[in-house]
């Protein structure tokens, strides 16, 4: 079997999975779209969407390893090509917000859950940003990811396998945007906000994510 391998280089927080990888992407990608799904009450909508990619079976047996990346791909394109836009757009963000949380409750070891929230919010920023680059195939499979650190932060990924060859007419990575402001939210902060500015599907030159924070409330007089 082909193994899977990342590296990452801290100088430019850029990471990518060698040349002879499988394009593979974490089983969350699906499994949390069906979860999204059931919670909107459109569980007729799941089904027709994963019976037509040919994974029906998922829904009664959701994966357990890493899938290929073409089958995540296929679901997210064939929600958007099913619903309009405010309710895809609903659905993908809430199906990454599910797998956001899977990742902290499950993939974090507590220890560094606990660390992150400590710390200074820089700091914090900067270790979760570090350790993001360093797992980044198992979210982009065979694209590539920056960061870009800078006032804001921003996050890229080039060959973005969940948009590849759409076109669409706004930038359309809901899911990847609410996995990203999930873990800032839930690690380093709760005024994290992450916003899509450029995507592949509507043109841009690849996937950018802006990381801001909120302003601070006002206390009252």
């Amino acid at each position: 079997m082909t193994s899977v391998r990342a590296y990452n280089s801290h100088a430019s927080g850029r990471s990518a999975i060698s040349r002879d990888a499988r394009a593979v992407i974490g089983p969350n990608a699906a499994i949390q779209l069906a979860a999204a799904l059931t919670r909107a009450d459109r569980a007729e909508t799941a089904r027709d969407l994963f019976v037509g990619a040919g994974l029906g079976d998922w829904l009664e047996s959701p994966p357990k390893q890493m899938i290929d990346e073409r089958h995540a791909a296929r679901l997210h394109r064939g929600l958007r090509d099913r619903l309009a836009w405010p309710q895809a757009r609903e659905i993908l963000a809430d199906a990454g917000r599910l797998t956001g949380d899977y990742i902290v409750a499950h993939r974090i070891p507590g220890a560094f859950r606990v660390l992150l929230n400590c710390l200074p919010r820089g700091l914090g920023l900067r270790l979760l940003l570090d350790a993001i680059a360093r797992h980044a195939w198992t979210f982009v499979g065979t694209g590539e990811f920056r960061v870009r650190r800078g006032a804001p932060v921003l996050l890229e990924i080039r060959r973005n396998p969940l948009c590849a060859r759409e076109r669409r007419k706004t930038p359309v990575c809901v899911w990847h945007a609410a996995v990203f402001e999930t873990l800032f939210q839930r690690l380093v902060s709760r005024d994290a906000r992450v916003e899509e500015i450029a995507c592949e599907a509507d043109g841009g030159s690849c996937c950018r994510f802006s990381l801001s924070w909120a302003p601070a409330a006002r206390a009252k007089p």
